[in-house]
């Protein structure tokens, strides 16, 4: 943090999740500030004053170019609920910890909202939270099929189906054939 707002910053509590060591010297030579273990997560508190500070280094022109490029992509729909979402779901099935995860209630509080609201709001936009899972599933299949060599049962797995007849029922219904069928087309496309 010193080096993005400069040599002035100081914090004001570090918040540790493990329980207090026998020896904390290391830790108060380290962080030179007030210590807390046995927090519910790990964080560096400082005054919020710090947070309109102007970053060491920064540059006016490329910032105004990246907020050029924001409001594009939000313009183009890439900063809409579903679209934020869907890139959620994207990454919750790649980096395969979906179990538990995908659920409406646990994607809600990741954007702070009620599972309703979330709802509510996806209801507006046109769809609904199984429609956004049953998507990002289906590509994910489509792209596991093409450029792997992974198994109907390993894709299966890593899309967090109950079982592989449960997955080739899905994809049946998205693209009309079974997984096999799918993927023995592409080699003869």
């Amino acid at each position: 943090m010193k080096d993005l707002v400069g040599p002035d910053w100081e914090p004001v509590e570090v918040c540790l999740t493990h329980p207090r060591p026998v020896a904390i010297g290391p830790y108060r030579e380290s962080f030179r500030t007030r210590l807390r273990f046995g927090a519910e997560q790990n964080a560096v508190v400082f005054d919020a004053g710090w947070l309109s500070h102007p970053l060491g280094g920064s540059d006016s022109s490329a910032q105004e170019c990246l907020m050029r490029e924001i409001d594009r992509l939000e313009a183009a729909g890439a900063g809409s609920l579903p679209a934020q979402l869907r890139r959620i779901l994207y990454h919750l099935f790649i980096s395969g910890s979906v179990h538990g995860e995908a659920s409406l209630e646990s994607v809600s509080s990741l954007f702070a909202i009620h599972r309703r609201t979330l709802n509510r709001r996806l209801q507006a936009e046109g769809t609904t939270f199984k429609t956004l899972i049953e998507s990002a599933r289906y590509d994910i299949a489509r792209q596991l099929l093409r450029d792997t060599q992974l198994t109907i049962s390993e894709i299966s797995i890593n899309l967090a189906y109950a079982d592989v007849a449960s997955f080739c029922r899905a994809f049946h219904r998205w693209s009309g054939s079974s997984p096999a069928a799918w993927r023995k087309g592409l080699s003869l496309a």
